[in-house]
């Protein structure tokens, strides 16, 4: 089994770790009349993950672009659920804009500088 292989592996059998842990963050961060709707919404997400990963396929046939892809959409996830956090935490909703804005600075300055 190659390096390359056995990462794969891990990343297949762990995944499911990840969905779960973002589940439960779904509906601890969320308000509780909210909580069926979304987990709605996010269960659903399969669906429609799972169409769009084969248009994707179809449409980008190098794996090094479709990883790329997978990666970013990643990041903006990420940054969805800190916005959601964040959010909680604020008045308004302008505010963690401005908090998300201002970290996204930080985050590129720091890339690079000591990139």
């Amino acid at each position: 089994m190659t390096k390359d292989n056995l990462s794969r592996f891990f990343v297949g059998g762990t995944i499911h770790i990840c969905w779960t842990v973002s589940f439960v963050l779904m509906n601890e961060l969320t308000v509780v009349r909210m909580r069926g709707r979304l987990a709605g919404v996010f269960s659903g997400g399969w669906a429609v993950g799972g169409t769009a990963l084969a248009v994707a396929t179809y449409v980008l046939r190098d794996w090094v672009w479709l990883q790329r892809l997978l990666a970013a959409l990643s990041l903006l996830l990420a940054a969805f659920y800190f916005l959601v956090w964040f959010c909680n935490f604020t008045d308004s909703f302008s505010d963690a804009v401005v908090a998300v804005a201002v970290a996204a600075h930080n985050f590129r300055w720091f890339l690079c500088c000591c990139g």
